[in-house]
């Protein structure tokens, strides 16, 4: 019964010092940061991003009489690999950046949505619809919000 005991106490010793480390552990990694901080370019780029798909949805919803209406895919393609282009520049920077994951993350599926959008515009070769261009419109300019939104609440580096 003695022995069962002291083995008992050993193994509460052993279980509290692990306890006790792993709480430790805990501390020093909730104390380091597990988002990236504010970048300001990285904003400035998501800005740009958005001026560029504003224009190109406010020149699709303006003009549809032109031959160089980006209503027709072969005017609007540029425009999508600018947009693609310049969320790219989000990506990159985001690689540089420690724990930008969710960032990253919000970059790829606004990326995915361009992609689906050229697509559609690819295969119809014109989008004479207002109400296919808004929600296009809609769609990119939601993505954007959000990819904005989750750069907005990173938290700011102190000096």
């Amino acid at each position: 019964m003695k022995t069962l005991k002291r083995h008992l106490a050993k193994l509460n010793s052993i279980s509290l010092k692990r306890t006790l480390f792993m709480s430790l552990v805990v501390t020093v990694i909730a104390s380091c940061s597990i988002v990236p901080y504010y970048d300001l370019g990285v904003i400035e780029q998501i800005e740009e991003a958005t001026a560029t798909a504003d224009r190109f949805y406010l020149l699709m919803e303006m003009d549809s009489t032109s031959e160089g209406s980006p209503r027709n895919y072969e005017a609007a393609e540029p425009f999508y690999y600018d947009l693609i282009l310049d969320l790219r520049k989000v990506n990159r920077a985001n690689e540089y950046r420690v724990k930008s994951e969710a960032s990253t993350k919000q970059v790829n599926l606004a990326i995915g949505i361009i992609k689906t959008q050229k697509s559609v515009h690819e295969n119809m070769k014109s989008l004479q619809a207002t109400g296919l261009i808004k929600l296009h419109r809609s769609q990119t300019m939601d993505a954007l919000f959000i990819l904005r939104e989750t750069e907005s609440r990173f938290p700011k580096k102190s000096n």
